[in-house]
């Protein structure tokens, strides 16, 4: 039975089996990025990162300097928060983390420096669920009506804009407050 362990404490449900599990992990990670933009830690790192030319680029560049991967426990989603990831990155010169923990760091630093972050979740398999995240930045709508997103996928180190190699099943989710837990059309 997979469970949620949420920022050293594991939260008393059970996720659901296949993509509606990955929607339940959605919002929480979306409950834990609003409350990480407003993290004193994550401000700070965010402030450093305004100064650059190009923010996306900063913020991709800092995650992959900062953060290696490191998969969740068997039947367990651990999310960590942004703040723990930056803490332990300060102490021991690299953090550790799965797609989640990156996903929700990028999207909060994102939506700090006034971006709309968006969560991507990919497949290699038309059949099976979801099995990784990322996140992104909202563009807006093409001439068409169609959503358009930029992807940053650090943790795989996919050049921003582009999307990780094999990918059969796309799902890209905005806030859901602005949003809803709809996935979006959009422009690859």
């Amino acid at each position: 039975m997979p469970t949620l362990d949420l920022y050293g404490h594991q939260l008393r449900f059970e996720l659901a089996q296949g993509d509606a599990g990955v929607m339940q992990t959605l919002a929480a990670m979306w409950a834990v990025i609003d409350d990480a933009a407003r993290s004193p830690i994550v401000q700070r790192v965010a402030a450093g990162l305004r100064q650059s030319g190009n923010q996306l680029q900063a913020v991709y560049d800092w995650i992959v300097d900062h953060v290696e991967f490191a998969r969740d426990p068997w039947h367990i989603e651990h999310l960590r928060h942004p703040e723990q990831l930056i803490v332990e990155a300060a102490q021991e010169g690299v953090a550790r983390g799965d797609c989640d923990d990156v996903a929700m760091l990028g999207a909060s630093l994102l939506r700090w420096l006034e971006f709309e972050p968006v969560l991507i979740v990919v497949g290699r398999f038309v059949d099976r669920p979801y099995e990784h995240v990322f996140f992104g930045e909202y563009l807006g709508f093409d001439g068409s009506g169609r959503r358009l997103v930029i992807a940053m996928d650090p943790q795989q180190r996919v050049p921003i804009g582009q999307w990780p190699p094999g990918v059969v099943r796309t799902a890209v989710f905005g806030h859901p407050r602005s949003w809803g837990y709809r996935p979006l059309d959009l422009l690859t």
